[in-house]
């Protein structure tokens, strides 16, 4: 598996530093802290998308393990939606919009 590259582990440190873009509370379980971090340096202003095996190896997780944090994250308001495209193998997500 490739490494991930220089921008994206800059951003994953400054974002480890600081408030996710994803910000679940201080209290929330590590593997949902977590993902959250994993996911808010796989996302753009918009949307993020990953390859849901590399998301299950970089959190750590099973894929329906990985699915319930998902859920959790819709239910904790930080994301708005998000679905797995089963054909390409990818995960989809939109951030809710804070105003």
């Amino acid at each position: 598996m490739p490494t991930p590259a220089r921008t994206n582990r800059a951003r994953a440190a400054h974002w480890a530093l600081h408030p996710v873009p994803l910000a679940v509370a201080r209290a929330a379980p590590s593997a949902l802290r977590l993902t959250a971090l994993v996911l808010a340096a796989h996302t753009e202003p918009d949307a993020g998308r990953a390859d849901a095996e590399t998301l299950t190896h970089l959190c750590g997780l099973s894929q329906s393990q990985l699915d319930d944090l998902f859920d959790r994250l819709i239910r904790t308001k930080v994301l708005e939606a998000w679905h797995c495209d089963d054909d390409a193998g990818e995960i989809h997500w939109r951030p809710r919009v804070t105003e």
